[in-house]
C-alpha cells in the first residue's frame, strides 16, 4: 500500500535548509545582545533551549534517514537524520483555504543530513585546542567539548562531551574519585541534498519524505564558527544560567547511563540534537540569518529555494512491484497451462483405464469374477457384488472373499494335492492375469 496526493490548490513558497554558513554566528549572537544595551552576559532564548533538547527526534524539523555509505558509515551502522526544513520553515505561512485538505505537499526543497557514527577511530585524537571547559570553580557540574577534522575520513568531524565528575577546577576537567570521564564520542558527517515531503496542517509534522535526490557532502564546514555556536549553547555559566538547569546537567546527571550504551540512547541523542541544532539554525533560509525578513518572501535567496507548496488530500493507493507481479504472472501461468494440456491429452487420446495400480484391493475387485453356486453352506448366505466394477467398495469384496479359499494352479503335484473339504469352498479364479 501507498499514499497518493491530490492536490487541491498550490502556492509559491521559499523553503528548506541550506549549508552552514559561519558568518551568521557572530552576527546573530552580536543581535541578541543589543537587544538590551549594556547586558554583560551572554543571550540564549528560551526557544533555542526548547528546540535544541530533542531536535533530532522532532517531527516538526526532522526524520530518520539511510545513512549515506561512505566515509565514517561505509560499513559501520550510523545514526542519520534529514533536515529538510519542514512547514514550518516555510514562507509564507500556510492559506487558510480547502480546510478539508489536511497536508501540505513541498517539492524540492534544499534538506541537510547529518550521518552519526558513534566513538572515534584511534587515528582521530583531541588535542587541548579542540576542546573547550563549560563551569565554575562553585559548582560540581563540568562538562568538556572537543571538536575537530577526522584525520580517518575525509570531510567528517569528530565531536565528543566529556562529563568531570568533581566539574571544572583551576580551568581543568576534575575527575575526583572516578576512574575515568564519561563520555559520548561520535564521528559525523554533513550532506546537503534535495527533498520532497508532506506535513500536516494541523500541527506541521513532517509525515513523510516522498523523494531524495543524491547527496553531495559538505566538507568545508567552518569548524570556528560551529564551535562557537556549539558553546553558545553549553556555557551556561556565561549565560548565567543556574548550573542544575543547565542543558550540560542532562550530562552531568546521566554519568552512570553514560558508561552503559543501551541506557545512554536518550542522551546520545540530546548530544546529536545539539551538534545538529546550529546546521538548522545558520543558514541562508534560517533564523540566524538576520538580512531577511522572514514576514514575507525574500528575493534575495539562492533559486533553489523557491518552489511550490500545495493543499492536498491523500489518498491510499496499490503499489504493484513489477518484477515480482511478472514471476507470479509466469508460474501462474505455467501451471494453468500444464493442466489444460493433460486435459487436452486426456480429451483427445482417450487412455484405457490402466491395468495394475498401487492399491491391490483394487486390482483385485477389477480382475476377478465372482461365481455364485449353491454349495455354501447353511450358515453361509448367497453373496454378489454390486453390478459394475466400479461399484464394489472394500467391504463388498472382503464380504464376497469371507471363507473362501484360494489354490494356486500349478504342475507341481505336491501343491495340487488338495483336500475334497477344500474344494467344496467357493471358488475364486483370476481371469484376466
Amino acid at each position: 500500500m501507498g499514499t497518493a496526493y491530490d492536490r487541491v490548490f498550490d502556492y509559491r513558497v521559499t523553503a528548506g535548509i541550506g549549508p552552514f554558513n559561519g558568518s551568521y554566528v557572530p552576527r546573530y549572537l552580536q543581535q541578541l545582545q543589543d537587544l538590551e544595551t549594556g547586558y554583560p552576559h551572554t543571550v540564549v532564548p528560551y526557544s533555542v533551549q526548547a528546540i535544541v533538547f530533542n531536535l533530532v527526534t522532532n517531527p516538526v524539523h526532522s526524520v530518520a534517514s539511510r545513512p549515506v555509505r561512505v566515509g565514517a558509515c561505509a560499513q559501520d551502522s550510523c545514526d542519520s537524520y534529514l533536515l529538510p526544513g519542514g512547514l514550518i520553515s516555510a514562507t509564507p505561512w500556510p492559506p487558510l483555504m480547502e480546510p478539508s485538505a489536511p497536508v501540505i505537499q513541498i517539492v524540492d526543497t534544499p534538506a541537510c543530513q547529518i550521518d552519526f557514527r558513534d566513538g572515534l577511530d584511534e587515528e582521530d585524537v583531541f588535542s587541548d585546542e579542540d576542546c573547550s571547559l563549560f563551569g565554575a570553580n562553585t559548582t560540581r557540574l563540568g562538562v568538556r567539548f572537543c571538536l575537530a577534522k577526522s584525520r580517518m575520513h575525509q570531510g567528517s568531524i569528530v565531536t565528543g562531551l566529556y562529563v568531570c565528575p568533581e566539574g571544572v577546577r583551576n580551568g581543568t576537567c576534575s575527575q575526583g574519585s572516578a576512574s575515568f570521564y564519561p563520555n559520548i564520542t561520535t564521528t559525523l558527517s554533513v550532506f546537503n541534498r534535495k527533498a520532497s515531503f508532506v506535513a500536516s496542517r494541523s500541527n506541521m509534522t513532517i509525515l513523510s519524505v516522498t523523494s531524495t535526490d543524491t547527496p553531495t557532502q559538505n566538507p568545508s564546514l567552518d569548524l570556528d564558527a560551529y564551535r562557537a555556536a556549539i558553546a553558545w549553547i553549553l556555557d551556561f555559566n556565561s549565560a548565567i544560567i543556574p548550573a542544575p538547569t543547565a542543558i550540560a546537567a542532562h550530562f552531568w546527571n546521566g554519568q552512570t547511563q553514560l558508561t552503559q550504551k543501551y541506557w545512554s540512547a536518550e542522551l546520545k541523542q540530546i548530544f546529536q540534537s545539539i551538534l545538529v541544532f546550529p546546521l538548522r539554525m545558520f543558514h541562508v533560509n534560517g533564523v540566524g540569518n538576520i538580512d531577511e525578513d522572514w514576514g514575507r518572501i525574500s528575493e534575495n535567496l539562492p533559486p533553489e529555494f523557491y518552489t511550490t507548496a500545495s493543499i492536498a488530500i491523500p489518498h491510499d493507493r496499490i503499489i504493484i512491484n513489477t518484477a515480482m507481479f511478472s514471476i507470479f504472472v509466469l508460474l501462474q501461468g505455467s501451471v494453468h497451462l500444464f493442466i489444460w494440456a493433460v486435459l487436452a491429452w486426456l480429451w483427445i487420446k482417450r487412455p484405457a483405464l490402466p491395468v495394475i495400480t498401487s492399491y491391490p484391493l483394487f486390482n483385485f475387485a477389477f480382475k476377478t469374477k465372482h461365481k455364485g453356486r449353491n454349495c455354501v453352506s447353511a450358515k453361509q448366505e448367497q453373496i454378489s457384488l454390486p453390478n459394475g466394477p466400479l461399484r464394489a467398495d472394500d467391504k463388498d469384496v472382503v464380504a464376497a472373499l469371507q471363507g473362501a479359499r484360494h489354490f494356486l494352479r500349478t504342475d507341481d503335484e505336491r501343491l495340487s494335492l488338495l483336500s475334497n473339504e477344500s474344494r467344496q469352498q467357493p471358488e475364486v479364479t483370476n481371469v484376466s492375469s
